[in-house]
């Protein structure tokens, strides 16, 4: 699929498909993120089309700290324990 002079994203700044179909953003203004509802259209797995919901020029958050923090704590979990506290030789 093409779509030319689209409004386009990056897909990792979508949340969770709703039900009606549309995706919640976080959007940037003067007073923080807010959360907006959008629609979409065409997807190449790294971009999408943004059919509703956004305007040209709107600053999308792609990743933020509280995901950062859950990420780090996964990655804790899964690193293999360290050596046992104690002298060395």
């Amino acid at each position: 699929n093409e779509a030319k002079q689209a409004l386009c994203i990056p897909v990792s700044a979508l949340g969770d498909r709703q039900k009606d179909g549309r995706y919640p953003v976080k959007v940037l203004k003067d007073d923080g993120p807010e959360i907006r509802m959008i629609r979409v259209g065409v997807n190449n797995n790294v971009h999408i089309q943004v059919t509703e919901g956004l305007r040209d020029g709107e600053r999308v958050v792609v990743g933020d700290s509280a995901s950062l923090a859950a990420a780090e704590k996964t990655t804790d979990a899964m690193r293999p324990p360290g050596p046992p506290p104690g002298r060395r030789r």
